[in-house]
């Protein structure tokens, strides 16, 4: 996640100029986490891809009618149970115009969690806490894995 903030992986097309490459990193980080490709989820070539890998409203209608035998996770799960590596999708007036990836947890005294810190690569954004965003509509996609 760390090495494709401020520059685009250059095994994928990069789809800034085509409304933004926030998914699409996102993608990329879960594939590289383990996450299978599936019929409904992936990325071949430049234009041969699911729509879901690369646009942020598609990927979590996707993500919410995914079987667990393509993709196990839970949409807009308790905000604060999110981990390293799960997506926060966020926007204004709903939470569909912009993926981030958990890179780290800021926790309380008590080790609860009281925010994120959060990558993106269409703004390139290391590390920036998740309650100094100007989307305020945030929505957990709480990411378990796979089953085969």
């Amino acid at each position: 996640m760390m090495k494709w903030i401020d520059k685009r992986n250059p095994k994928y097309f990069a789809y800034d100029s085509y409304g933004g490459n926030c998914m699409n990193f996102a993608s990329q980080i879960l594939y590289a986490g383990g996450i299978h490709k599936t019929k409904g989820w992936n990325w071949y070539d430049d234009w041969v891809y699911a729509h879901s890998w690369i646009a942020v409203k598609s990927f979590a209608e996707y993500a919410s009618g995914a079987s667990k035998k393509e993709l196990y996770c839970k949409c807009n799960d308790n905000y604060y149970r999110g981990n390293v590596g799960d997506i926060v999708l966020i926007g204004v007036e709903s939470p569909r115009n912009h993926a981030t990836v958990i890179s780290d947890l800021i926790l309380n005294d008590r080790g609860e969690t009281v925010d994120y810190l959060l990558c993106c690569n269409t703004t390139n954004l290391k590390n920036f806490p998740a309650a100094a965003y100007h989307y305020t509509n945030q929505q957990l996609f709480r990411i378990y894995g796979w089953n085969d």
